[in-house]
């Protein structure tokens, strides 16, 4: 019987690809500029993902905008984690 992650790793290669990446040894030349080059790239991708995320429950004329934001927070699943990573990915990316 096959388990699921020797099922997805026979379709994909997956598995062997997150070992890879997780497990190789890093070079000696690897410096501070390109690793937070790195973490300032990982800083934009969240905040393009959870950016258009908001963008497509957000209203932004004056009369419905605090309500918008609001039903974010509060209604929609999980709308409080990506308006907090969408605030603190900004913080972090300047």
């Amino acid at each position: 019987m096959l388990y699921p992650v020797d099922w997805l790793e026979e379709r994909s290669g997956l598995v062997g690809g997150v070992k890879y990446f997780l497990f190789r040894k890093v070079p000696h030349d690897i410096n501070w500029m390109q690793t937070l080059g790195s973490a300032t790239l990982t800083a934009f991708i969240v905040q393009a993902i959870t950016g258009v995320i908001l963008a497509m429950y957000y209203k932004p004329d004056p009369e419905s905008a605090y309500q918008s934001i609001q039903r974010i927070t509060n209604d929609i699943t999980l709308g409080w984690l990506v308006r907090g990573m969408h605030k603190w990915g900004a913080s972090l990316f300047i």
